[in-house]
């Protein structure tokens, strides 16, 4: 059954029971990060390899090859821009995708940082436990 949000508000908002909301909801802050730089990497790269297939005229593997040796600073040289209008894009690409690469690794390691704290932290925690029930 579904369930209001903001019941104290006219204009409440209908979420069903288990949806998106409530999956945000009960997610971590460092989660919600990673899906969002995950998210942002994606987004990034398919706009790339559309506007690569209509810009340069490539087909969509052409503009995918492009594009992933372009976000991932390879650049084998194999496939290049020949529009004036390619080459600036490759430049905004360059640069989106380097930052981006680097915060999702950010986002990664923050990531894996908090899940090992919260790992010790249960750890600690049965340590504790097994340490009282010594004493008794």
């Amino acid at each position: 059954m579904p369930r209001k949000k903001g019941a104290e508000k006219e204009a409440a908002v209908t979420v069903p029971e288990g949806g998106f909301v409530d999956v945000l909801a009960h997610m971590s802050e460092t989660r919600k990060k990673l899906y969002f730089a995950i998210f942002l990497v994606v987004i990034v790269f398919i706009i790339g390899a559309y506007a690569y297939e209509k810009v340069e005229g490539w087909n969509l593997v052409t503009a995918v090859y492009f594009m992933s040796s372009t976000m991932t600073t390879v650049g084998y040289g194999d496939v290049t821009p020949q529009t004036e209008t390619g080459r600036i894009l490759t430049i905004f690409f360059m640069w989106i995708g380097v930052s981006l690469g680097l915060y999702l690794l950010y986002t990664i390691s923050e990531f894996r940082e908090k899940e090992v704290d919260d790992h010790l932290k249960r750890l600690m925690g049965r340590l504790d436990t097994q340490r009282k029930k010594i004493r008794l």
